[in-house]
Parts: structure tokens; sequence; C-alpha cells
């Protein structure tokens, strides 16, 4: 019998590949437990394209001054 671990929200967001080919993404919740959301190849890279552009305008909107050039330079 397997060890039964308890579910909390606490620990790192977690992305693996299942053998069929899926990817889950685990995030844990601020209340508990953690979401669960099983993608395809085409899902994750459409998922991946939206966050991308909301973490550029975050980031550009906390540094101004700092152009697009500089940013992909500082990623380096």
């Amino acid at each position: 019998m397997a060890a039964m671990k308890p579910r909390t929200g606490d620990g790192p967001m977690e992305a693996e590949r299942e053998p069929r080919g899926l990817i889950i993404l685990r995030v844990p919740l601020e209340g508990g437990g953690r979401l669960v959301v099983s993608v395809n190849e085409e899902e994750a890279k459409s998922l991946h394209k939206v966050l991308e552009g909301v973490v550029k305008k975050k980031y550009l909107a906390c540094w101004p001054s700092v152009s697009h050039r500089q940013l992909a330079i500082k990623r380096r």
C-alpha cells in the first residue's frame, strides 16, 4: 500500500509530462489544496503565450524606463 500524503497548498508549483503526452500542472492554492490542470501540447503553448504577455506587461509597468531591448539583455 502506498503512503498517503496530505495534500496542502504548501509547496512549489509543479509541471510534468505523462507518458501519454499530456502535461499536468499543479498549482498550490492559498486556502489549501492544489489546482490540477491537464493540458495537451497545443494548449500549453497557448497558455505560455498568454502568461508571457501578462508577465511582460507587469514587468514593464514596474520599470517604465526600461525598454524591451534592455529587458532581453537583462534576462541573459
